[in-house]
């Protein structure tokens, strides 16, 4: 560039970065479409630069409130437990679990497990890997959610009801923001929680069929997307933080029952035979691809770096990644 010292001559020089000037205005920030600026930077030790351009939580890494079901046997949490089927969420210091739909356990570890009194029939979990907080969606019939803020050792009601049974419940850690919904009716009925699962109200997903599963990317701001999956083709889609829902483009085939989320793709299995899988970053485009395995599955999880394919069944043959 051209510089004029203070005797007024004039000179060429190059720029350096001693001589940029930075603001909050987001222009030339990095996208999916250009080079650009690394976003400001969100004050949070937990979220790193994803593949789209925003701070996320990496999931099964420095936080997320992913929950998945194991079946396991031979640990320390099955002879807590007695029981061999759980779902598990992750707070900010522990691991909850539910263990046959009415156990409640919790470990800083993962070894050792101390049961938590806990009178009432749970059907799902998830857990704020930031606060701490971890939400129950119970199995009775107007379904109330039971609210943890000290990572699962003690236990209350949250407010609101949802009218029907099943279903389960989703935090975005990096909101605060929770959906529950009811996976056992038509009407597609779901609350939303903008205060860490503390209160909940109604918020409408129209669509006539039962949700299987909802996920979010747990990003914050104007970037948080959230995925519902139906009983069909039809995909779910949030772009306020699941505010307000439309339909996203719909599938090729009737997914299954998991949609997940990770390293910036949300990603459906089929449903039944159909050996394929779907991603997308924002659920309107989606690319197909064929299963590891063609066996029927329990879905695909993002965890540790890696994307694992787990298959139903002792005959489905092993764990597979990429």
């Amino acid at each position: 560039f051209l510089q004029t010292n203070g005797s007024g001559v004039s000179t060429w020089a190059v720029v350096t970065d001693a001589l940029l000037s930075t603001s909050d205005i987001t222009t030339n920030d990095v996208s999916t479409t250009k080079h650009g600026f690394a976003p400001k930077a969100p004050n949070d030790a937990t979220k790193f630069l994803n593949g789209v351009g925003a701070w996320s939580v990496p999931a099964g890494g420095g936080g997320g409130g992913a929950t998945i079901e194991l079946i396991v046997g031979g640990d320390t949490a099955d002879s807590a437990a007695g029981s061999s089927s759980r779902k598990i969420a992750v707070g900010s210091t522990h691991i909850v679990i539910i263990a046959g739909n009415t156990n409640v356990l919790r470990s800083s570890d993962g070894v050792t497990w101390s049961a938590v009194g806990y009178s009432a029939s749970a059907h799902s979990i998830d857990g704020n890997t930031n606060t701490g907080t971890v939400a129950i969606n119970q199995s009775t019939s107007a379904t109330v959610v039971r609210r943890s803020t000290d990572n699962g050792a003690t236990w209350g009601n949250a407010t609101g009801t949802i009218a029907q049974i099943g279903g389960g419940i989703r935090c975005n850690p990096a909101t605060g923001v929770w959906i529950v919904w009811d996976g056992t009716t038509s009407t597609a009925a779901a609350m939303r929680s903008t205060d860490d699962a503390a209160t909940f109200s109604a918020v409408t997903i129209s669509h006539a069929s039962a949700i299987r599963n909802i996920v979010n990317n747990e990003a914050s701001g104007g970037t948080a997307i959230w995925l519902g999956a139906i009983n069909g083709t039809t995909i779910l889609k949030s772009t306020d933080d699941g505010a307000t829902w439309s339909t996203g483009t719909a599938l090729s085939w009737t997914a299954g029952s998991n949609i997940t989320y990770g390293n910036g793709y949300f990603v459906v299995c089929g449903s039944s035979t159909t050996y394929q899988y779907a991603y997308s970053t924002d659920g309107i485009t989606w690319t197909y691809k064929p299963l590891p395995l063609q066996v029927t599955n329990v879905g695909i999880w993002y965890a540790d770096g890696y994307w694992w394919f787990v298959p139903q069944g002792a005959s489905g043959g092993g764990l597979a990644r990429t």
